[in-house]
């Protein structure tokens, strides 16, 4: 992103970064909120964010052979990024609204994105089972993890929205985690 007019938000805000790449500690350390004067470049960066979805969405991945499985599991996939860039994008308004710390803000925004691309490995390895009923089991199961990842994001949006401007710092936040087992897979979720 080269617009030179967000320049005072790089050292606060990893503009380019994978969905997976935890933040560097620069970035994840960070327990200040956006000033005043920070606040219109978080909305342009937010529109410029948005424009850039935009055009990646636009761009159709499925190739021009691909069966109506291959189609589906394409889709399916790209459903798992496309979440996390929507809870991202709740994040750029919280961060906005000064509800978050930036260094809040990157900790959450790599922990969705980490959730969508386990959920996504998940569902491709499942899908090189030779058992269908295995392989259906095994999307299922990446399935409902990463849902159950959204609905403890939800209860943590819910609680970050009841926030005050300015109240919350990294240092106040408790960590809370829960485990659920199916099967002999386990997952651990942390709020």
């Amino acid at each position: 992103m080269a617009a030179h007019e967000l320049d005072p938000l790089r050292e606060k805000i990893q503009f380019i970064r994978k969905l997976d790449s935890p933040p560097p500690f620069q970035y994840a350390s960070l327990d200040s909120f956006p000033s005043s004067a920070e606040r219109p470049l978080i909305s342009k960066w937010a529109t410029l964010r948005d424009a850039c979805m935009e055009r990646e969405r636009a761009v159709n991945p499925i190739p021009a052979n691909a069966s109506p499985l291959a189609e589906t599991v394409i889709r399916k996939e790209m459903a798992f990024g496309s979440e996390a860039e929507a809870k991202v994008s709740e994040l750029v308004v919280s961060l906005y609204q000064q509800k978050l710390t930036y260094g809040e803000f990157a900790q959450r925004r790599y922990a969705v994105g980490k959730a969508a691309v386990d959920a996504s490995e998940k569902y491709r390895e499942a899908r090189m089972l030779q058992d269908q009923d295995h392989q259906l089991q095994a999307q299922q199961l990446a399935s409902q993890q990463f849902a159950n990842s959204m609905n403890a994001w939800a209860n943590y949006m819910q609680a970050v929205n009841a926030r005050q401007p300015q109240t919350v710092r990294l240092t106040s936040l408790g960590v809370h985690c829960t485990s659920t087992s199916l099967g002999s897979t386990v997952s651990t979720n942390c709020n």
